[in-house]
C-alpha cells in the first residue's frame, strides 16, 4: 500500500469516534448522533451496554473516544482512567411500571408506594444508579430484608420494563428514558418526592482518545440547546 493509501485509512479509522454509553442514554444518543452525522457528516460507532459493563469494559483497557455513564460511574472511572473533565449531558428521572393489565396502583405518597410494594410479589429494578438507590430506600424503611428478599435484578443489558411485560416481576423500577418505548407497561412517572431519584449523565473523554478534538466537539453538539427538545422527548431534562 501505498503511504498516502496508509495515511488516508489511518484518518478513515480516526474519523470514526467510538462511544460507549449505559442503556438508559442509548436511545437518546442514537437520536442526537443521527442529527449530529447530518449536520457535520462525523461518523459515530455507539454502543450500549449495562453500566456495569461498561464501566468492565473502560476500565480493563478497552478504548472510546467518548464515555457516557451517571456520573458517580464516571468519577469511580477516573481513579483508574484518565479523563478530561466531564461534560454534564442530561438529568434523568427514576419511574414505576406495572403490567398493561395491572390495575393502576397508588404511588400519591410514600407510604401508599411502601403498601404497594410490600404487596407485591416480586419487585424489578436495575444493576444501575436506580437499583442502588431502592435498596436504599427499603434501608430507610427498615425492611431490607422482607423487601429485598423480593427484588429481582435485571441483568446488564436487559431492561426492568422487558421483565415487567413478560410477566417476570410484578412491578419495578427504571430510568423513565428506559420505560418509554417499552410496549406492554403501565408508566407512573410521579414517585413521591422522598423516593425520587435523578441521576446526571455524563459525558468524558479519555486521555488516550486519537482525536479529541472531534470528541469535544461531539460532547458540545450535545449539550447544545439544539438538543433540549430530543432529550425531552426521551423522558431527560436538559442538565442545569
Amino acid at each position: 500500500m501505498m503511504n498516502s493509501d496508509m495515511d488516508n485509512s489511518r484518518q478513515a479509522a480516526v474519523n470514526v469516534l467510538k462511544v460507549i454509553c449505559s442503556m438508559a442514554t442509548s436511545r437518546l444518543l442514537q437520536a442526537l448522533i443521527l442529527d449530529y452525522t447530518k449536520l457535520t457528516g462525523t461518523q459515530v460507532r455507539l454502543e450500549s451496554t449495562g453500566g456495569v459493563t461498561a464501566v468492565q469494559r473502560v476500565t480493563v483497557g478497552e478504548k472510546f473516544d467518548i464515555v457516557i455513564l451517571a456520573l458517580p460511574a464516571i468519577t469511580r472511572l477516573a481513579t483508574s482512567v484518565q479523563f478530561s473533565p466531564p461534560v454534564n449531558i442530561a438529568l434523568s428521572k427514576m419511574a414505576l411500571a406495572v403490567h398493561e393489565d395491572h390495575p393502576t396502583p397508588d404511588i400519591s405518597n410514600e407510604e401508599a408506594l411502601r403498601t404497594v410494594l410490600l404487596g407485591a410479589k416480586s419487585i424489578g429494578c436495575s444493576t444501575g444508579p436506580s437499583g442502588d438507590h431502592l435498596k436504599q430506600i427499603f434501608t430507610r424503611w427498615g425492611q431490607e430484608t422482607q423487601l429485598g428478599q423480593k427484588l429481582v435484578v435485571a441483568p446488564p443489558g436487559i431492561s426492568v420494563g422487558s421483565l415487567i411485560a413478560s410477566g417476570k416481576v410484578d412491578i419495578g423500577f427504571q430510568q423513565l428514558s428506559e420505560l418509554l418505548p417499552l410496549l406492554g407497561i403501565k408508566i407512573l412517572e410521579n414517585l413521591p418526592p422522598e423516593v425520587q431519584l435523578t441521576t446526571c449523565f455524563s459525558g468524558a473523554i479519555p486521555e488516550y482518545s486519537e482525536d479529541a478534538t472531534a470528541a469535544k466537539a461531539l460532547l458540545q453538539f450535545l449539550v447544545s440547546p439544539e438538543a433540549d427538545d430530543i432529550k425531552i422527548q426521551h423522558g431527560m431534562t436538559p442538565s442545569e
